[in-house]
């Protein structure tokens, strides 16, 4: 698509752009696709593209919680189906992530859950990361260990033939890129504003997608499901 576009309408892409985060600060740039075309820049604007569509998709996905709220009220207990006994969730960590996704769901306070969730989110890939037989760590010169950052462990290869990589594509732009959400970096330097919640709804129903493929009751909701749309048809 953004080869196709960059095509149809030369100028769209023929100088280049400085984005700018709501406090007009430049955040990331982007060279002419015209002069440069290599895959690092042409990655750019893809990733531009699929952040631009998503503002779309997060309305919808925040309308959708809102109805949710209103005609679904549940207590935090209800989450159990998907956090407790998930595969992919360090058995310590069960609480924090449902204590987070409630506030989310329950309080509409996507905010809030961000704060709660995103380190948590971190640290699942880390632990994922390590059961695919990848190093989460590196040591520097003077033998020091410390833990690789999201962006290193999102490129594992190791990690990338285990998982679907546009499920881990998807949360590389929400979490990580600076022309995307960023939201993990906005979080960890006290960046995200109250307001800026473009990318919140996304980050928490892709999240609950995410958990969903693991939960030890996934195969039987799936059933039940099934069944009820084949009795409706």
């Amino acid at each position: 698509i953004v080869l196709k576009q960059s095509q149809e309408n030369p100028l769209a892409t023929l100088f280049p752009e400085k984005l700018m985060d709501e406090n007009s600060h430049v955040v990331a740039a982007l060279p002419s696709l015209l002069t440069d075309s290599s895959d690092d820049t042409i990655e750019k604007y893809i990733i531009r593209h699929i952040a631009q569509t998503n503002f779309v998709m997060s309305i919808l996905l925040y309308q959708a919680i809102e109805m949710f709220q209103k005609y679904v009220p549940f207590s935090i207990n209800e989450l159990d189906f998907l956090i407790e006994n998930n595969k992919i969730i360090p058995e310590n960590r069960f609480h924090i992530i449902k204590k987070g996704l409630y506030v989310a769901l329950s309080d509409n306070d996507f905010y809030t859950a961000a704060h709660i969730l995103l380190p948590q989110v971190e640290h699942i890939f880390r632990y994922l990361v390590q059961l695919c037989g990848d190093n989460i760590t590196f040591r520097d010169k003077n033998g020091t260990e410390t833990y690789k950052p999201l962006s290193e462990l999102l490129s594992s290869k190791k990690f990338l033939e285990c998982y679907d990589e546009d499920i881990i594509f998807t949360f590389d732009i929400i979490l990580n890129q600076t022309l995307g959400g960023n939201l993990r970096n906005l979080v960890a330097h006290g960046l995200l504003e109250p307001s800026n919640d473009k990318y919140l709804s996304i980050f928490i129903c892709l999240l609950i997608k995410f958990l969903y493929l693991y939960s030890s009751d996934h195969f039987q909701i799936i059933t039940k499901l099934s069944d009820r749309d084949k009795t409706v048809n």
